[in-house]
């Protein structure tokens, strides 16, 4: 073990150093190589197809920004101000005289990364004239402050830093631990795989039970959906009309994986309580009593998708290719959920106050994750930090790439979901095998 912490704590050291030089390399590379830096007011800049005055804007369809009389080498754009958008390209036009017209033969695209509400462009050409196409920020507000060219400080803030570098390192020290530990973990597997029927029959017994005596029966699971996502829509589309496209979509896609994980962890909560009669008379793990309303909450979230479908063929959302890897923030989800789950149903054996906390919980839980509102709409208050840990932020915001956007997720993003997931299944197995052999008396 304390080899491990050694080497955890020298990859710590070479992460963190090395995601100050990645963040600060344009910075850099600009006083190395004395590339000419200035700054443009929001007075300098030619902004099209944007409305609002005064620094305060609101991006319409192919918004565009021009950048007359730069006349130099640009290696990178620094466009400040408070701005929330998804990380991705956007295509830079440049020309190579006064008054040329902006050609496709002379632009490129480039991807961007935000820091801190500006976003950070390497662009490395020869440029007169400038014009950048945010394609994908229609009904973004914010407030643009000024653009720097070559821009010489240093943008390595503390967030960028320990994502880059702690996350890493909590990764590795997690599958460490669950490799040290696969002696432990062998016996769950062997006596998963013996009780898988009666896993699978509780999931049929919900799933009967959930529709019993109703003439609609499965079909209330694409219903219910749909027929929420229209009364969410007549009331919030117009409040959100131009920060949010598609918002039926927006909101049945975030509400869909939000609303899983909140079935799975309130069934979970009194599912070992509930299966007290079954516990009492035979031997059966407890902890595939969560594991049930986990994986029946999966199922459901399953059927929810054929809404989403229906919802986006109705607005006109561009289906992709990239739809078909939705399946991995559902996955994350899962994994998160069921160590959440664990967690609650071990707490509430001993202490049943915890499932009227919870339903508290889930409320505050609902508005710290941008589900009605668009993330924009927060970015620049004190909400957003508490909105970046909240895991559900991400699983979220991943899922609306895959299947609204089109977009790929970054790696960063994939690291800080499997985290919370690996983190969740860890702290939930651990606690909950703790404390199992006492339920037999609180139950």
């Amino acid at each position: 073990m304390k080899v491990f912490a050694a080497l955890e704590i020298v990859l710590l050291l070479l992460t963190t150093c090395f995601s100050v030089y990645r963040t600060s390399k344009d910075s850099i590379d600009n006083i190395r190589n004395d590339y000419v830096c200035s700054s443009y007011g929001y007075n300098d800049i030619t902004l099209v197809n944007w409305n609002g005055a005064d620094g305060a804007y609101t991006s319409g369809e192919d918004a565009q920004i021009l950048l007359n009389n730069a006349d130099r080498y640009i290696h990178n754009i620094k466009i400040a101000g408070d701005i929330s958008i998804p990380e991705g390209e956007i295509q830079i036009f440049y020309n190579d005289s006064p008054g040329a017209e902006f050609t496709e033969e002379k632009s490129i695209w480039k991807s961007y990364h935000i820091s801190n509400g500006c976003i950070y462009i390497t662009a490395d050409i020869n440029a007169y004239d400038l014009r950048l196409d945010l394609t994908n920020a229609e009904g973004v507000s914010f407030t643009l402050k000024s653009i720097t060219l070559n821009d010489r400080a240093l943008r390595a803030s503390v967030y960028d830093v320990a994502k880059t570098s702690l996350l890493p390192v909590i990764v590795l020290g997690l599958a460490v631990v669950l490799i040290m530990n696969r002696s432990g973990i062998k016996p769950y597997m062997q006596t998963m795989k013996k009780y898988m029927p009666l896993l699978q029959n509780l999931i049929s017994r919900d799933l009967k039970v959930k529709y019993r005596r109703s003439v609609l029966g499965f079909l209330w699971s694409v219903l219910n959906p749909l027929l929420m996502a229209l009364v969410m829509n007549m009331v919030f589309s117009k409040l959100f009309r131009f920060q949010v496209d598609y918002f039926a979509t927006y909101y049945l896609i975030g509400s869909l994986i939000f609303n899983f994980v909140v079935e799975c962890t309130s069934g979970s909560l009194m599912s070992v309580i509930y299966a007290a009669p079954l516990i009492k008379k035979v031997y059966i793990p407890k902890y595939i009593f969560p594991m049930e309303k986990c994986a029946f909450a999966f199922v459901n979230m399953l059927f929810g998708i054929f809404a989403v479908l229906v919802v986006m063929l109705i607005q006109g959302v561009p289906f992709t290719a990239k739809m078909l890897l939705s399946f991995i923030p559902m996955i994350y989800a899962l994994i998160f959920a069921f160590g959440m789950g664990l967690v609650l149903a071990a707490l509430t054996v001993f202490f049943r106050d915890v499932e009227h906390l919870y339903s508290v919980w889930v409320t505050i839980w609902m508005y710290l994750t941008p589900i009605i509102y668009p993330e924009e709409l927060v970015a620049s208050t004190s909400v957003a930090t508490i909105m970046k840990i909240n895991p559900m932020y991400y699983y979220v915001h991943m899922l609306r790439s895959f299947m609204m956007y089109g977009t790929l997720p970054s790696i960063n993003e994939h690291i800080i979901c499997i985290t919370f997931s690996l983190a969740s299944l860890i702290v939930g197995l651990g606690l909950f095998k703790k404390v199992q052999d006492k339920f037999i008396l609180y139950i």
